[in-house]
């Protein structure tokens, strides 16, 4: 390029006056030869002024980095960051930095004006402070809450232009905070609310706030929605002064827990799956349970009662009970019951009583039992069979009877033979041929053989299919009734690896020591929560 800027100076570029005057001098062929030397001379050091300048042009007018022909580094520099082509490099610069540094400004109310006079048209990426409070509507769309009167409002947007995406935050007075956004609702872009941040203390305020709907029902009066604490109301205190036995549906059972205060708890008040009560009951005696999804739709569980969950730290109150009071002690059972085992191989089992989960109780416990069990043994069976009622009649009455039937009911004979709670008449004799009307006839024989005895009734450690249901007969049953219920799965060691391990899909003799001991903590357990049913048990005297 400086060869052709000095071809053209020498082309075109008139004599210099000196150059004139010295050809003049010269005159002739000795002039003309002057003058071409004086010319080429200050030629020379035009051209070494040009190629200096070439050569600083030639860097700023370089080919872009990416090696093309799609513009030169004095282009490029027109494109921002953000990707857009400027009309100058002057107005791209000063756009990318002001992207950068949009607003840092402290306002007051004195120099308040658009757009600070409105948090919705605040510059994207911008910090302004405002020095005063908020009042009388001085600065529009700001949050109005205690602590948010005042404060600095960040406000972000990556695209750099009024789009969606934009977010606000303001970090107001002592450090309360609130966000907001501006995102697409039905194609425009449009400021959400404000949503203020929590403190701690906050959430002590929103606690009391909450809880603090508190109701105390007296005289039995258990008005909707009281009557039923599956509809209590969340976030509530209710307070029954009265036993709420028969009065109120779906209320902790057995004894100590027939009346205390229960607190509904929710994350809100729409009653959702993860409500929570807890009943604080006569005594101090405490029952929990949560409502939670369950084959798509809410369901509450089961009472639990965490006074008797963790025996490692409630030591002192599982000895209460001890199946040692009573001398002599019957059970009734399957194979289960009877000592039941399968060899290895073998494709029945054998009764081995002496290893049963009864006789192991009786030698721990320096006790007598009688096992009326049989491997196989179900309730219509037990009424007609030698180890069943006819040895009941034969044998002196025992203090306690253990009921352990079902197994066979549910895998023999199915749920066709189940029947219902009306299968238990007035008059047991008249029970129709079913699993609540014979195993409600078994009991009535027992207290008429043995009218001063005790009796527990015991649900299946297994679950699921049939099993529930049967289980769920089990518990109509034993509270139709009025006698103690004994949950098997309520003791972990029916869920163990050590229990579920058999043989014929039978205990072991250890397994069946293993359940001795389960049953004796069991007991001592239902000695507890049914101590007024026991309370008038005098022995052999």
């Amino acid at each position: 390029m400086s060869e052709q800027i000095v071809d053209l100076v020498e082309a075109v570029m008139p004599s210099s006056s000196d150059a004139v005057a010295a050809a003049r001098g010269a005159g002739g062929a000795a002039g003309e030869e002057a003058g071409r030397v004086a010319a080429a001379a200050l030629a020379g050091d035009v051209r070494d002024r040009v190629t200096a300048l070439s050569s600083r042009v030639d860097v700023l007018v370089a080919s872009g980095s990416d090696g093309g022909d799609v513009g030169t580094e004095l282009r490029d520099v027109r494109v921002g960051a953000d990707g857009k082509s400027y009309a100058s490099a002057g107005q791209a610069v000063r756009s990318q930095f002001g992207m950068t540094v949009r607003s840092m400004k402290s306002v007051e109310l004195s120099d308040l004006a658009s757009p600070y006079d409105d948090l919705d048209t605040l510059p994207e990426d911008s910090v302004v402070t405002y020095t005063f409070d908020f009042a009388d509507g001085d600065v529009a769309h700001a949050p109005s809450s205690s602590g948010l009167e005042t404060g600095t409002v960040v406000t972000c947007n990556g695209t750099g232009d009024d789009t969606g995406g934009t977010v606000q935050i303001f970090v107001g007075r002592s450090g309360r905070m609130a966000t907001r956004s501006k995102w697409y609702a039905n194609g425009v872009p449009s400021w959400s609310g404000w949503r203020e941040c929590a403190t701690p203390e906050d959430v002590t305020g929103m606690a009391v706030t909450t809880l603090g709907r508190s109701i105390t029902l007296v005289d039995g009066a258990a008005p909707e929605p009281y009557d039923d604490m599956d509809d209590l109301p969340a976030n509530t205190v209710a307070t029954y002064a009265f036993d709420w036995g028969g009065l109120v549906a779906h209320a902790p059972e057995g004894d100590g827990y027939e009346t205390g205060t229960v607190l509904t708890v929710a994350g809100a008040t729409g009653m959702p799956a993860g409500t929570v009560q807890v009943a604080a009951c006569r005594g101090g005696r405490m029952a929990t349970r949560v409502c939670w999804a369950a084959g798509g739709k809410t369901t509450w569980s089961p009472w639990a009662y965490p006074s008797y969950a963790d025996w490692s730290t409630l030591v002192p109150e599982y000895e209460y009970g001890s199946l040692s009071v009573f001398e002599r002690i019957g059970v009734i059972g399957d194979s289960f019951a009877s000592g039941e085992i399968y060899m290895q191989g073998a494709d029945h089992g054998t009764d081995h009583y002496s290893l049963s989960w009864g006789q192991n109780i009786a030698r721990m416990c320096g006790v007598s039992c009688v096992n009326f069990s049989k491997g196989g043994m179900h309730t219509r069976w037990w009424l007609t069979d030698d180890r069943g009622l006819p040895m009941l009649k034969s044998e002196p009455a025992q203090n306690l009877y253990m009921l352990a039937l079902g197994i066979n009911d549910q895998g023999k004979l199915g749920t066709s033979y189940l029947g219902t709670p009306d299968d238990m008449r007035a008059d047991p004799t008249e029970n129709p041929d079913t699993f609540y009307g014979n195993y409600a006839r078994i009991i009535a024989e027992i207290k008429n053989r043995a009218p001063s005895s005790k009796i527990v009734i015991m649900t299946m450690a297994s679950t699921g299919g049939t099993y529930d249901a049967y289980n769920t007969a089990i518990e109509t049953i034993a509270e139709h009734e009025g006698i103690p219920l004994i949950r098997q799965l309520d003791d972990p060691f029916f869920t163990s690896d050590f229990y579920r391990s058999m043989v014929g899909g039978h205990p072991t003799a250890v397994t069946y020591a293993g359940m001795a001991k389960a049953i004796m903590r069991l007991f001592s357990r239902c000695a507890v929560r049914y101590k007024t049913y026991f309370d008038d048990y005098t022995g052999n005297d």
